[in-house]
């Protein structure tokens, strides 16, 4: 399986207007109060876009799965929103875990795999969360990359639902090390929800197994 590969990037260091520091190095206790308001220089995301386009390309030259570059996006992760482009990409077999990438004009990228599970890049993008691109980048390609390998976990066990991400030992990732770990949740739901997403796992009854490589 070819590895992926992160495109040429140039990150300029952006220096914030207060203290003179970069950002993502973040604030001294305690963190001013006025910069959970303020977003400044959201065009420093802009490589998410740049790493999602890569990381389409990849997964659909390794992997077998179908593309619709048009899927529906009401209702993602429980509410609608603006998205430049999306792209959902299904693989052939039912208990692969299905992806839809969304890139969002903050700019950010929103990611919907499985039944339930989202993630997005910047979560916040406030000035006090002081995001390290670089890390954000990283986390994007790892939990894409931890996907398609069968990273997924998603279990009901009355009304309780669990998810968890676990990044496998080895991501084919060239040019950089990957965070080897896991990261997990729970929701209590609503029995009608329950319900309808035990009827979305039905189609995976050990877990979301690896993406079917291409021939």
């Amino acid at each position: 399986m070819p590895p992926y590969t992160r495109p040429p990037i140039t990150i300029e260091p952006l220096l914030r207007d207060d203290d003179g520091q970069p950002y993502g190095s973040g604030w001294p206790d305690p963190t001013p109060e006025e910069t959970y308001s303020r977003i400044s220089h959201p065009e420093r995301f802009a490589p998410l876009h740049v790493v999602a386009d890569a990381l389409l390309a990849h997964l659909v030259a390794t992997y077998d799965v179908t593309v619709d570059d048009d899927p529906p996006l009401d209702g993602f992760d429980g509410n609608p929103f603006e998205a430049v482009r999306a792209a959902r990409l299904v693989p052939v077999t039912s208990d692969a875990a299905p992806l839809t990438i969304a890139w969002t004009p903050f700019p950010g990228i929103r990611l919907r795999a499985g039944a339930t599970a989202t993630l997005g890049q910047p979560v916040c993008g406030c000035d006090a969360c002081d995001d390290d691109v670089e890390r954000l980048l990283d986390d994007l390609e790892d939990s894409v990359l931890a996907i398609a390998a069968g990273g997924l976990s998603e279990t009901v066990r009355d009304r309780w639902l669990t998810t968890s991400l676990t990044l496998p030992d080895e991501l084919h990732v060239t040019g950089r090390r990957t965070h080897v770990g896991s990261r997990s949740g729970s929701t209590r739901l609503s029995t009608p929800d329950a319900d309808r997403v035990r009827a979305a796992l039905a189609g995976a009854p050990r877990g979301w197994t690896p993406w079917p490589v291409r021939a």
